[in-house]
């Protein structure tokens, strides 16, 4: 029976522009759904893309090396055996031996060496979630960057550090491998490199490897890598990490080594030839500049791998923000919910009023008659019919609008009624409340049960509000003003009291009686929306209005005015006036022509907001496709017009009889 494979890929973020016509080709050749594809695609370091037989992964390899998709096809070998602890070391000229008991395993000069800095507490992982959580939060998902190469490695040595010597064979097979844990093995070999930390020591023993071996690599992303056999366990109570973890740090390691294998088995491009000493001290730079760190949300029945192989010519760096500006706090709105409730209200309160009145002159007895009356006839039921079959073709409607509207880029949008498609990406710091994650909506629910009654009844309803955010696809980017929209979020997430997010849980005793439920749309988010495109007002004014409005703030400030007092006197004269006046009118000219140069095409001069006619729909889903979304539009529309047909047979069978009987 053949063992199934690993496609691995070499993850990017943000995706190149001609990303969409791979998702596509992956789509229709492969049946992998788009919004799979470009999650396994996205990110930062290497990512496992699928798991199959050889021969199934060589056609989808074969199309991702077409689009420049860096990829590799392995098979992982089981690991035949763990490291062996070590209790010491020798250092000779020519070799080090590590001590394990009875045993003693050499590295010799010139031996190729496969390392495995690992920490069995999860500080790591912690750590960097809270640091992509805290920038994604407030800088925004561009600015949003993982732990570097030495903050990874000083977090590691901080903490518990394990760390595993693979050492290989001609043939890149592992022949012996031992495991140092911090603290628990004699130092004194070390000699003149020995410290006082259990962590000093241990980066000296790595600092030694290298030196003595002719290659070199170190992983350190043990725990932020998803992949099957080598993750970290929660540990529960006084469980011992070094047990927990063993395991799964083993089969890191095994794993580890067939992708070192499987990248020297690649064939090596032209290049200047470079002697032997200096690909050594290429391969032997300091771990922390060669090491790049990548985490990924898992997705659902799917594993998924990250891990960096050391020594690449030009590590791959975490993408910056183009600003590096945090962005502002959004903006205090009503929220979505209360504006419709506020309208909702105000119908109810009409059609109440009138019935109380009318209520109150008939005593009672006539609205009671017209009810018996109602359903006597099929009145009643008929105007339910009326009712849901307006519902029916309402939704039928918006469906048909759906699918005859194309979908435009945003490079191209025209104004008016349009549809676009693209990625979410916020303009305002917003943060969903209990989750914490970076939305460009949220929809809070809160719920509460007495002891008796196991029905759940929502006793507070509140969202963001219309807080604008922009729509990016590979041709610009444009603002969406979501007020007034349908807003339809896939992202639901549902706790108790003092149940927040994994990073910043809250401290809190949980009530059965009661629980949230979130709705968010997260940044980043692919999505769709249909609405009504105008041209942005401009609030910024002219050169001439801007330059004005600087040269009098400049006149109310003082201590300003005093720069340009050349000559001391306390009195601005018109040659210092001049001066100054040139001053602000070159810094007014310079910020316009930086603000032109940051702007990209369309971004900022068109928005999307609700239509001007109230029968054009105005809809903003995080939905897989448009395809998708009109389907759950006439599923809506066929529940609705086959009970409004229902309603409406049973009242014309009501009103038959009730005819009937009066002849």
């Amino acid at each position: 029976m053949n063992q199934a494979q690993l496609l691995i890929v070499n993850k990017t973020s943000p995706l190149p522009e001609e990303t969409q016509q791979l998702i596509a080709a992956l789509t229709e050749k492969f049946g992998l759904d788009a919004f799979t594809a470009r999650q396994r695609l996205t990110g930062q370091g290497l990512g496992l893309f699928a798991k199959a037989s050889g021969e199934k992964l060589a056609k989808v390899a074969a199309l991702l090396t077409g689009h420049g998709v860096t990829n590799w096809i392995i098979e992982p070998t089981p690991p035949r055996f763990a490291p062996i602890r070590a209790r010491g070391l020798e250092i000779t000229d020519d070799k080090i031996g590590f001590l394990a008991g009875e045993q003693k395993i050499t590295l010799e000069r010139g031996d190729r060496v496969v390392a495995v800095l690992a920490d069995l507490t999860g500080a790591l992982i912690q750590r960097n979630l809270k640091k992509l959580v805290v920038q994604t939060a407030y800088l925004g998902a561009g600015a949003a960057a993982q732990l570097d190469g030495d903050e990874t490695y000083k977090t590691v040595l901080q903490n518990q550090p394990v760390l595993d010597l693979y050492l290989l064979d001609e043939k890149y097979a592992v022949r012996q491998a031992v495991r140092f844990f911090a603290g628990r093995y004699d130092p004194a070999g070390l000699g003149a490199r020995k410290t006082y930390s259990a962590g000093g020591n241990i980066d000296a023993i790595i600092r030694l490897a290298r030196d003595y071996a002719d290659e070199f690599t170190l992983h350190t992303d043990f725990g932020l890598a998803e992949l099957p056999g080598c993750r970290l366990k929660k540990l529960e109570g006084e469980q011992n990490p070094d047990k927990t973890h063993l395991t799964p740090l083993t089969r890191f390691g095994w794993l580890m080594v067939d992708l070192h294998a499987r990248r020297q088995a690649e064939p090596k491009p032209a290049a200047p030839a470079v002697d032997l000493v200096a690909a050594s001290a290429i391969l032997g730079a300091p771990a922390a500049a060669a090491i790049a760190t990548a985490t990924g949300a898992p997705l659902p029945g799917f594993e998924t791998l990250a891990a960096e192989i050391h020594g690449s010519p030009e590590p791959q760096q975490p993408q910056a923000s183009p600003t590096g500006r945090a962005l502002p706090p959004p903006p205090e709105l009503k929220s979505i919910s209360q504006r419709n409730l506020v309208r909702q209200l105000l119908t109810f309160a009409g059609i109440g009023i009138g019935g109380a009145l009318f209520f109150l002159a008939s005593g009672g007895e006539l609205l009671a008659n017209a009810a018996r009356f109602g359903l006597r006839t099929g009145t009643a039921p008929a105007l339910l019919s009326v009712l849901f079959g307006w519902l029916g073709f309402h939704n039928l409607r918006t469906k048909r609008h759906i699918e005859n509207l194309p979908t435009s880029k945003v490079r191209s949008v025209a104004m008016g009624q349009v549809e676009v498609q693209g990625t979410a990406r916020r303009k305002y710091a917003l943060v969903s409340p209990m989750t914490h994650q970076p939305c460009v909506f949220y929809r809070l629910r809160k719920y509460r049960r007495d002891d008796e009654n196991r029905n759940w009844k929502e006793y507070s309803s509140t969202d963001c509000g219309p807080i604008p955010f922009d729509l990016e696809d590979a041709t610009g980017r444009l603002t969406i003003d979501p007020a007034g929209a349908t807003i339809k979020a896939r992202h639901r997430q549902e706790g108790g009291p003092g149940q927040g997010s994994m990073v910043f849980a809250a401290a809190g005793v949980h009530d059965a009686r009661e629980k949230w439920i979130e709705e968010v749309i997260p940044e980043g988010t692919f999505i769709y929306v249909t609405g009504f495109a105008r041209s942005e007002e401009r609030t910024g004014g002219s050169l001439r209005e801007r330059t004005v409005e600087a040269l009098r703030d400049l006149k109310q400030n003082r201590h300003q005015m005093q720069r340009y007092d050349s000559d001391g006197d306390g009195q601005i004269s018109d040659d210092e006036w001049q001066t100054a006046r040139d001053e602000v009118e070159q810094q007014v000219l310079q910020q316009s022509l930086e603000e032109r140069q940051d702007a990209r095409p369309q971004q900022g001069r068109v928005v999307i907001g609700r239509p001007e006619r109230r029968s054009f729909p105005f809809i903003i889903a995080e939905t897989e496709s448009e395809t998708h979304l009109a389907r759950n539009y006439a599923f809506a529309s066929a529940a609705l017009l086959t009970f409004g047909l229902g309603l409406g047979i049973f009242a014309l069978v009501r009103l038959v009889r009730y005819f009937g009987g009066l002849g």
